[in-house]
Formats: C-alpha cells, sequence, structure tokens
C-alpha cells in the first residue's frame, strides 16, 4: 500500500483525475483505449461519406496524423499542445481506418515479398525515430506511433491480404488462445519489471530491454500457466 503496486499507480490514479476527458477517450485504465478511438475513427468516416465529402478522408486523416505523432512521441521536441494524450481520439485510428478503407474500396493488392518489404521500410523508419527520440529523454518503449507506424502496419495489412488462408495454420489457435490472457496481465508485469529495472539502476535500453522481453515472456507464461488450472473457467468465460 505504501510501497508497493498501489503506492506506484497512486501517481497515475491522480493524473487520471486530473484529466477526465482523456481519461474517458482512454477507456478501462490504458488497455482500452483503441475502443473509443475506433468508435471516433469510424463516426468521423461515416459523417464525411453521409455528407459527401469523402475526398476529404485521406487529407484529414494525415492532418490529424502527423499532428498527433508530434503531440504526442515528439512533444518534448516540438512542445506542441494537446488538450488529451494523443494516442487517444481519432489522430491514429482515423488514419489506420481510412488506409483500410481506401484498400478496399479500390481492391489494392501486392505480392507477400512487396509486403514484406514495405513492412521492413515501416519498422526500420519507427525503430530509428525511438531511437533519436532517445536524446529527447523519451523512452525507446513507449512509443504507440511514429511517422513511421503507419507504413509497417500497412505492409503487414498487406502481408495478410496476401495469405488468406495463414490463419488455418495448427499453430495459430493455440496462441490466439492465449492472447486475451496476455492482454489482461501484461499491463501488471510491465509495472513490476520498471520497478525492478529502477531498482537495478538500469536505464535507456537496458530498461527498455528487461521490460519489453519479460513483460513478453513472464505474460504468456502466466496466461499458458493459468489456463492450466481450474481458474481458466472462472477468468476466461
Amino acid at each position: 500500500m505504501t510501497e508497493g503496486y498501489v503506492a506506484e499507480r497512486s501517481m497515475y490514479w491522480d493524473y487520471l483525475a486530473l484529466t477526465p476527458f482523456n481519461s474517458l477517450l482512454e477507456g478501462g485504465l490504458v488497455h482500452l483505449w483503441y475502443l473509443p478511438a475506433l468508435v471516433i475513427g469510424v463516426g468521423l468516416v461515416s459523417i464525411l461519406i453521409k455528407a459527401n465529402l469523402q475526398r476529404l478522408l485521406l487529407p484529414l486523416s494525415i492532418i490529424l496524423f502527423i499532428y498527433g505523432v508530434l503531440a504526442g512521441s515528439y512533444f518534448n521536441a516540438t512542445d506542441i499542445p494537446s488538450l488529451f494524450y494523443t494516442r487517444n481520439g481519432p489522430f491514429f485510428s482515423l488514419i489506420m481506418i481510412v488506409l483500410g478503407f481506401e484498400i478496399r474500396r479500390l481492391n489494392i493488392s501486392v505480392s507477400s515479398v512487396k509486403a514484406l518489404i514495405i513492412l521492413i521500410i515501416g519498422m526500420i523508419i519507427h525503430f530509428t525515430e525511438a531511437y533519436y527520440l532517445l536524446s529527447w529523454d523519451v523512452d525507446f518503449r513507449i512509443h504507440d506511433y511514429l511517422f513511421g507506424t503507419p507504413i509497417w502496419a500497412l505492409g503487414f495489412f498487406f502481408l495478410l491480404l496476401a495469405n488468406p488462408s495463414l490463419g488455418e495454420s495448427k499453430w495459430v489457435q493455440p496462441v490466439a488462445n492465449l492472447t486475451l490472457g496476455i492482454y489482461v496481465s501484461h499491463l501488471l508485469f510491465v509495472i513490476y519489471l520498471s520497478n525492478l529495472a529502477g531498482f537495478l539502476g538500469f536505464e535507456l535500453w537496458k530498461k527498455d530491454l528487461l521490460v519489453w522481453l519479460g513483460t513478453i515472456v513472464i505474460s504468456t507464461l502466466f496466461t499458458y500457466l493459468v489456463m492450466k488450472t481450474p481458474l481458466r473457467r472462472v477468468l476466461f468465460r
């Protein structure tokens, strides 16, 4: 209560209380932010189509995206203000939805090789940006969206479109069965490992590596073990 989880989270809860609008857009804790963002993005698409302004979808999504990145991950470098955390709301959700919308509308497809190239280029840009932002005292692991993010997401989407039978592979279902448990539990391990990194004196890439890799391993193992116990019937209904 005084030195552990509750004390560490108290600062975050105080932050939520001071930013009620952001808290509304964020959903449950920080887990469900993408649901309000998805609703807002789809709502904007619907409104523009209804108003016969479909031509504005892509320009508007690009403008919101650029602002979202500059006022989000790049805030330390730009000092561009925002009323709420730009990961929430339409700044990134709209461009992702619009890209999928246009790909479907125009029936665009590329080969697996080209999709993989797009994915790799996007990831290189994303991680180069994240590395650059270390010089502005921004943790490597905190970025939800950077300028390269939609590019590698687009490549991944094209890769899935080019391989529609991928979900039929035998390894997909066992991994899918663990996804919900990993998603629900992983934040606890992020917090614990962040505290452990501070206790060990890890900074920058050492801290990021411990938190990132440790969270993947521990949350996956934890979920797998829970699935093997009677708790499965209580937790996964």
